[in-house]
């Protein structure tokens, strides 16, 4: 149980790793569609997802040599984690703006 509030401290306490998980929750993306959605940075959006899929929270969904348009998706840990958060009511109100 530890390691998964653990996990939980890790997504709330960014703001960009909320936006991104949000986003990926509504489908599988790339990092520039989520960049484009969620007014953040490429730059950005391309560090929280290392960082998320360092932690199996995201994967990639298309074979690793392919270094364009690169889709990312949620793992199962990442969309129970993720409604662990929603449920707890943790996660920021995310507007995009």
């Amino acid at each position: 149980m530890s390691r998964e509030w653990d996990l939980v401290g890790f997504v709330v306490s960014s703001t960009y790793r909320q936006y991104v998980i949000s986003r990926l929750d509504e489908s599988p993306s790339t990092t520039t569609e989520i960049a484009d959605e969620t007014g953040l940075a490429t730059s950005h959006v391309s560090r929280t997802l290392r960082e998320l899929v360092d932690r199996s929270i995201v994967t990639l969904a298309v074979p690793d040599d392919q270094h364009r348009n690169r889709i990312y998706e949620l793992t199962d840990r990442g969309e129970k984690l993720w409604q662990r958060i929603r449920e707890a009511g943790l996660n920021e109100p995310l507007t995009g703006d």
